[in-house]
């Protein structure tokens, strides 16, 4: 080969290189670009269309940390909470410097999932970082919806330290005066709010019990009468009431174990569900799946659902209730699930 030849041959060989990198240089800028859009849709509130532009986003740069990132908090906003977990989760993996804003966030979506005590977990990881506002009033919540009262108390007074402006800190703070059995603290704190909450139901609900834990029965009457209550006291009351039905119930372990993959009716025979439904919670474990979705179904007298899972060696059981031909209804009992306190209830399409 002459001189000449051993020139060009690195040279082609670079073009080459270069011609090969381009798509990929080109993925990234289009997926920068996407990321783009769904911000700008972010900000005015078009969370679904911000959702598409930042999943277009991560189809062209799968490891475009910042896109799971702002992805989870579209689908935080729009209640979808298990998926807004898994993406801040991804985000986290991809980029471990951004630490303290998807700590913040994975504690949001677990605690919007109910799953209070992982929230506390981040929250403190978040605290650990950079200790703010938002960090102890969310995990205050926490602490609050697993009644951890005293602990949600102190994180609630650090908050009020750094922001006293903000009512429903001092609605919450009241919350947590109200079951450490402080009344008048609770008294006192809810009457300094009353103009902002004066017609909300939660407040009429602490201010009511308060007086009456006092013995101020005709006072305590006209709150009671518009009362509503918080939706941590209707989960755990939920949980209770379950709990009671699965007690007094049987159920076949065993049977529910061995079954294949696949939807169960809740006398546990196989089903081919199709439309619509609304999927209420997963369990890892058999124990009481079946009373628990007998519960479910007398309770919203609609069709439960358990559909098994082999996901490797693993076998996970999800309930969902409903099965309907159009999205409307779906939503109807959505929005009624989530308001009963199953925040992280969405729709599924059975096969």
């Amino acid at each position: 080969m002459s001189l000449r030849g051993f020139i060009k041959l690195p040279i082609l060989l670079l073009s080459l290189l270069l011609l090969a990198m381009q798509p990929a240089e080109r993925d990234r800028r289009m997926a920068r670009e996407a990321f783009s859009a769904g911000i700008r849709k972010g900000v005015i509130n078009h969370f679904e269309e911000a959702l598409d532009h930042f999943s277009k986003a991560i189809a062209l740069d799968s490891l475009f940390a910042e896109a799971y990132l702002y992805r989870g908090m579209a689908h935080l906003e729009l209640k979808e909470n298990k998926y807004a977990y898994e993406d801040f989760r991804t985000a986290l993996k991809l980029d471990p410097s951004n630490a303290l804003e998807t700590y913040y966030f994975l504690g949001l979506s677990s605690a919007a999932m109910d799953d209070h005590y992982s929230a506390i977990l981040y929250f403190d990881g978040a605290i650990a970082i950079s200790p703010e506002f938002f960090h102890f009033f969310h995990r205050g919540q926490s602490f609050l919806a697993t009644a951890h009262y005293e602990d949600a108390l102190k994180d609630f007074e650090v908050a009020c330290r750094m922001r006293s402006d903000h009512p429903e800190l001092s609605l919450y703070r009241a919350m947590a005066l109200y079951h450490l059995g402080r009344y008048d603290e609770a008294l006192s704190a809810l009457r300094a709010i009353e103009k902002v909450f004066s017609s909300d139901g939660v407040w009429h609900y602490y201010k009511g019990h308060s007086l009456q834990a006092k013995g101020e029965e005709a006072a305590a009457e006209s709150h009671l009468a518009r009362a509503v209550k918080p939706a941590h006291i209707l989960r755990r009351e939920m949980a209770e009431a379950l709990e009671a039905a699965a007690m007094e119930g049987s159920y076949d372990t065993v049977a529910l174990h061995e079954l294949g993959e696949g939807y169960y009716n809740v006398s546990l025979e196989q089903v081919h569900p199709s439309g619509i439904g609304v999927q209420i919670v997963t369990f890892s474990k058999p124990d009481n799946v079946q009373e628990i979705g007998r519960a479910y179904q007398e309770r919203y007298a609609y069709p439960v659902f358990i559909y098994v899972s082999h996901e490797g060696e693993a076998v996970v059981y999800k309930v969902s209730v409903g099965n309907f031909s159009t999205r409307t209804p779906a939503l109807e009992l959505r929005s009624r699930l989530r308001d009963d306190g199953y925040t992280d209830s969405f729709i599924v399409s059975y096969l």
